[in-house]
C-alpha cells in the first residue's frame, strides 16, 4: 500500500468489488523488503509503516463514508467523495507480515492474516500474536480469517526454483524444505498441520511454473480440495 494513493486504490478496489458482485477480499502489507521496489514506488523503507497506518482508515472511510475531509501528516482531502461505493459498503481488508511489528499491526488494524511462506510453528505463533495484540485493541478477530500462502513443488527441487526458495527462506529462516515447500503429495498433511495450528485459508502456489495449469489445477483440487470444510 504504500506508495499508492490511496483515493485512488480505493476506487480501484471498490470498481472490482462491484464487477465480481461484492468477492474482493484485499490482502494488504508494506511491500517486499527489496530496495528497488521501494525505490519504484518512491517510498523510503522507514517511512512505509507509517504511511500504511494513515492509509488504511483511510481506505475504510473512503468506502463507507459519502465525503471524507482529511488533514493528516501525508494525505489531506476535503469533501472528498470516492466513487463506486463496495457492494456492502466496505469488505474486510487482510493483512501480511510476519515480523513482531507487523503481526501487532495486524491485529490493530486488519480483519484477518495472510503469513507469507510459514512453517506450521511460524504460523502458530503469528496467529496468538495478531490475537493478543487485537484483544489489546479492543478487537476481535475471527478464528477463521487467519491464512497462509502456501507454495509447494513436485518431487525434488528444480534448479529453475532455487532463486524462489531462497527470496522465500529470507522471510520464513532456515526452516527445513517440508517445513516450506511441501512436496504435492505430502500438501494435504502440511495443509493439516497448519490447520492445527489454527491457520484456514490457503493460496496455494507452485514453485515452478508448470507447463499445463489446466492439468496443474486438477492436480492441486485432488490433492487439497477434500480438506475444504463450510460452516
Amino acid at each position: 500500500m504504500p506508495g499508492r494513493s490511496p483515493a485512488v486504490l480505493a476506487k480501484e478496489l471498490a470498481s472490482l468489488d462491484v464487477l465480481s458482485g461484492g468477492r474482493l477480499l484485499p490482502a494488504f502489507g508494506l511491500g517486499q523488503r527489496h530496495a528497488g521496489e521501494q525505490q519504484a514506488f518512491g517510498v523510503r523503507r522507514e517511512e512505509r509503516a507509517a504511511i500504511f497506518e494513515e492509509a488504511l482508515p483511510l481506505l475504510r472511510r473512503f468506502w463507507a463514508e459519502d465525503e471524507v475531509t482529511h488533514d493528516g501528516p501525508r494525505f489531506r482531502y476535503e469533501a472528498l467523495r470516492v466513487r463506486p461505493k463496495p457492494a456492502a459498503r466496505g469488505f474486510d481488508v487482510w493483512m501480511g507480515g510476519t515480523s513482531e511489528p507487523e503481526l501487532r499491526r495486524t491485529g490493530r488494524l486488519s480483519d484477518g492474516w495472510l503469513a507469507a511462506f510459514t512453517t506450521p510453528a511460524e504460523g502458530e505463533r503469528g496467529r496468538r500474536a495478531v490475537q493478543e495484540a487485537a484483544a489489546g485493541a479492543g478487537r476481535e478477530i475471527e478464528e477463521e480469517h487467519f491464512g497462509a500462502v502456501v507454495p509447494y513443488r513436485r518431487g525434488p527441487l528444480p534448479p529453475e526454483a532455487e532463486a524462489r526458495l531462497a527470496r522465500v527462506r529470507r522471510i520464513s529462516g532456515p526452516a527445513p524444505l517440508d517445513d516450506l515447500v511441501p512436496d504435492l503429495d505430502g500438501l494435504a498433511a502440511h495443509l493439516e498441520r497448519l490447520v492445527g495450528a489454527g491457520l484456514s485459508k490457503f493460496v496455494l502456489a507452485p514453485l515452478a511454473p508448470p507447463a499445463d495449469w489446466d492439468a496443474e489445477l486438477a492436480d492441486v483440487r485432488d490433492a487439497a480440495l477434500h480438506l475444504q470444510t463450510r460452516r
